[in-house]
């Protein structure tokens, strides 16, 4: 997926960004300028009715805007917490779909009448590594690929030395997974 920059004089691109980035803070400007234009009034009131008038619309405009300053940056904090769920979601379901491939997997590394099957194992961990890398960040690849902390003992009673190798990498790949779903807040 190509993103497409808009062009650096597309002005409505630039208030938007600019929107998002300090949405947050223009209500707090605004209420001081508030309090400061209402000090200047009662010091140095208005002696002209549209002097008086010219004021109550500056006033009005700015309590306007910081209320929808307000309001917008209420909305880009809750888009911003959906998309995270959403993230969160997709990585939820993608953990759950992995350790169903992987229990597969340990299924038909615990059958000697079978081919150990070593290039699906393969493809798996390497599927999981690029999810990680793309979704997660290259910590979680290498914390995927370290067995530090597997029990090192267990074996399958029936099996060859290498169906009983793919078996306990494969074991020790879920074990990582499962850790990360204990750790997450997925």
């Amino acid at each position: 997926m190509q993103v497409v920059m808009p062009p650096d004089n597309d002005i409505k691109y630039r208030i938007r960004e600019f929107l998002r980035d300090y949405a947050s803070i223009i209500p707090s400007v605004i209420a001081v300028m508030n309090g400061l234009l209402a000090i200047y009034s009662t010091h140095y009131p208005f002696e002209a009715l549209a002097a008086k008038l010219a004021f109550i619309i500056i006033i009005g405009s700015l309590s306007l805007a910081a209320i929808v300053a307000t309001v917008y940056s209420h909305r880009l904090v809750l888009a911003a917490r959906a998309e995270e769920r959403r993230r969160i979601l997709k990585i939820r379901g993608q953990l759950g779909i992995f350790i169903s491939h992987g229990a597969n997997l340990l299924k038909l590394a615990a059958t000697a009448s079978v081919l150990p099957p070593i290039d699906q194992a393969n493809e798996w961990v390497s599927s999981i590594e690029n999810f990680f890398a793309t979704n997660m960040g290259d910590p979680y690849v290498v914390r995927f690929r370290d067995s530090t902390g597997m029990p090192p003992g267990i074996s399958i009673i029936g099996v060859d030395e290498q169906h009983q190798n793919l078996w306990r990498w494969i074991y020790s790949r879920m074990m990582k997974l499962e850790q990360f779903i204990k750790e997450s807040p997925w």
